[in-house]
């Protein structure tokens, strides 16, 4: 009876083991960082050029580019649809999706679409093809921005990150976070300066000039 006991209690404890660290394999595949790429399927779409007025009616706010695709912001997801005339929301041609960062700020610059994350890191993907061109670690966020159902203000008024152009004709990407303001060729997120700022005080604005409290 107790060399009985003694083994139920055994493969009992084993049997513990097991389910201990399945559901911590699960976990860890759930709750790990993570990214997810689908690349675009078909062929770059054709300039579309739609007569003024209404074309149709979208559940959210999309940022036109290169005149093809229409570009969209969710909590943790940047994606595009097309053709930019269409009445309704697609199949998206592209989509990059991180976790568990959340999505701050996208802007846009020729055939460039460069989204900005919660943890500072900017991601440049290809409109062309929806493939990641470049990634560049930069300043966090000074605040949490939540992507809203209609991903207005991350697409719109995307704080804290632009697009500048310099004297030369050369593109940066310029972000800002707390403490700091860095600037990166947008070409191949190449770092071209980072400056130190009093936290809370300043952010790149229109041009990509920066002002202070």
């Amino acid at each position: 009876m107790g060399w009985a006991a003694g083994r139920r209690r055994i493969v009992a404890a084993v049997a513990a083991v097991g389910v201990a660290a399945a559901a911590g394999i699960i976990a860890y595949r759930v709750l790990a960082p993570a990214e997810v790429s689908t690349p675009a399927r078909d062929d770059y779409p054709a300039r579309s050029m739609p007569d003024p007025g209404v074309t149709g009616r979208l559940p959210v706010a999309p940022l036109i580019v290169d005149g093809r695709l229409r570009v969209y912001a969710a909590p943790r997801q940047v994606y595009a649809d097309q053709p930019v005339d269409s009445r309704s929301r697609r199949t998206p041609y592209w989509s990059f999706r991180r976790w568990p960062a959340s999505l701050d700020a996208v802007v846009a610059s020729g055939t460039t679409v460069v989204s900005r994350w919660s943890d500072g890191q900017l991601v440049a993907i290809d409109a062309r093809t929806g493939r990641v061109a470049w990634r560049a670690a930069g300043p966090e966020p000074a605040a949490e921005r939540v992507a809203r159902r209609t991903g207005t203000a991350v697409v719109w008024r995307p704080s804290g990150l632009t697009v500048s152009r310099t004297a030369d004709g050369h593109h940066v990407v310029v972000s800002s976070g707390d403490g700091a303001v860095q600037a990166v060729d947008l070409a191949d997120g190449g770092r071209l300066w980072r400056a130190a700022v009093r936290s809370g005080c300043r952010e790149p604005v229109g041009a990509g000039s920066v002002v202070g409290c």
